[in-house]
């Protein structure tokens, strides 16, 4: 049923049209392939309803419809935008609490309260988003006076934050989390003995301790904590640097191995990064860490140009489903993108993922998750390592605020109260 009265920020009223037209544009669009796959199309009934049809029972699609990637755009703006070449993706409009002032290219983008917005008047009536590529350049920002809420600050600028009495620091766990990826079209790595040795080597809460100044929590399987089915009680397998040089040898290196091991240079990459490094050294294996670029990460990644990579993988609704399919489907495999970068091909795998999907039985669901965390443990096509924390840190002057673990955030529920002359 379609809200009455909402408007759009133009001054248009929102209609059932716009909302089976946002849909279905949704749906047809490939960087969403991930998430609409369920879906067969939208149709409007009558003036305040629409019909979303799928292909098959799938539990979790209302929270699909929650993500921004669904979110409601006018029919005519967008046409409008199509006709004359302007790009829609850089300047936006929707109907929600804030309306799209000016973007300057990597430095700013700037917003108004949207005066007709459905949920009301919001205390807060001007936002300026500052893009900071450095993470201590923007704690600075924020510690100085000069920002008023920051997102994604660096561990190591979270340790000196906590204890500032002008600063509220808030956070919790991730929606996704970190992990190594295993090319198995790698000549090395084709060989499970020697995934597996790299899996043995492995040690998480030093990871944790090491590179992310403690701030984490180990993740075993290949499903975020906190989502449904995560294995509480999962074990991957266990540390041993030992045990991982003589199944090198059994898998005919007795010498040890090097391999290519790539990351992006953000800190919360790179620095745990360079933990795995020395604990595979422990193993017998000699990492090769190129610590790149993020775009050139991303390529790389894409293309499967790596043998082995640190990575995240975040789930944009609660639901396993989300993660695992595209990480375990033999239809990405050999593909561009980043899904299924370690290109496993597996009937097993196939199978679980498709029940998972297709289930409507939450118990089956979730013993499914825990047979597909132990095959991917048993292959180490994949070795999740660690889940961060997602935190918002702001100025006490703000109220309001609260972490959230997808990173969605609504500055409409937000206060500021300056401080006194």
């Amino acid at each position: 049923k379609i809200k009455e009265g909402v408007k759009f920020h133009n001054g248009d009223t929102m209609t059932a049209d716009d909302v089976a037209y946002s849909l279905n544009r949704a749906i047809g669009l490939a960087t969403n392939a991930d998430i609409s796959e369920m879906m067969a199309d939208a149709v409007v009934v009558d003036d305040t309803h629409v019909t979303l049809n799928l292909k098959y029972a799938y539990g979790p699609v209302l929270n699909i419809l929650t993500n921004p990637n669904f979110a409601v755009v006018s029919q005519k703006y967008v046409e409008e935008c199509e006709a004359n070449g302007t790009n829609f993706g850089r300047n936006p409009m929707g109907t929600g609490a804030y309306k799209f002032v000016e973007w300057i290219n990597g430095s700013s983008i700037t917003l108004e309260a949207f005066e007709e917005w459905n949920g009301g008047d919001v205390p807060i009536k001007n936002l300026t988003y500052n893009f900071i590529t450095d993470t201590t350049t923007a704690a600075v920002s924020l510690e100085s006076g000069d920002a008023d809420l920051l997102y994604g600050s660096d561990s190591a600028d979270m340790v000196r934050m906590v204890d500032n009495p002008d600063i509220n620091v808030m956070a919790t766990q991730s929606s996704g989390f970190y992990f190594l990826t295993l090319n198995t079209e790698s000549e090395l790595l084709s060989d499970e003995r020697v995934r597996k040795a790299i899996a043995m080597c492995i040690d998480r809460q030093e990871i944790i301790d090491g590179g992310q100044d403690g701030l984490g929590w180990a993740t075993e399987c290949p499903i975020t904590p906190g989502i449904f089915g995560y294995q509480e009680d999962f074990k991957a397998t266990a540390t041993d640097p030992e045990g991982a040089k003589a199944l090198l040898a059994e898998a005919g290196y007795p010498d040890g191995i090097t391999i290519k091991f790539i990351c992006p240079e953000a800190n919360y990459y790179s620095r745990p990064a360079q933990v795995i490094q020395e604990q595979l050294r422990r193993g017998g294996i000699n990492a090769e860490l190129t610590i790149m670029e993020r775009g050139a990460f991303d390529t790389d990644l894409s293309n499967r140009n790596f043998e082995m990579s640190y990575s995240f993988i975040g789930a944009s609704y609660p639901d396993a489903d989300n993660i695992v399919y595209k990480l375990f489907h033999s239809q990405y495999a050999n593909t561009t993108g980043q899904t299924n970068m370690a290109n496993v091909v597996d009937e097993e795998a196939d199978r679980i993922v498709e029940t998972a999907r297709k289930s409507s039985d939450s118990e089956e669901r979730y013993a499914l998750y825990g047979e597909l965390s132990a095959l991917n443990d048993a292959n180490a096509w994949y070795i999740p390592i660690l889940t961060s924390t997602n935190s918002i840190v702001a100025s006490a002057q703000v109220g309001g605020v609260t972490a959230n673990s997808g990173s969605f955030y609504y500055v409409s529920d937000y206060t500021y109260q300056p401080e006194a002359e």
